[in-house]
């Protein structure tokens, strides 16, 4: 374990990659491998949940899908 060489500079290079002017055409949450399908995740999942919210108010206010 001791004798593994490390990644963090290779990570760390991947991150400051572009200088430190980052704004909105290089964010740091999306310059990983992976972190797109993950950004993409995280979004469904909460469009899932604010959908689910609103059915359950529309549901309440008109009084369907209860359970009899």
């Amino acid at each position: 374990m001791h004798n593994v060489k490390s990644k963090i500079s290779d990570l760390r290079q991947i991150q400051n990659s572009g200088g430190t002017w980052l704004g909105a055409d290089g964010p740091t949450y999306l310059k990983q491998g992976n972190d797109k399908m993950w950004a993409g995740g995280a979004a469904a999942l909460c469009t899932f949940a604010g959908v689910q919210v609103l059915r359950g108010y529309w549901n309440m206010a008109h009084g369907i899908g209860k359970d009899e």
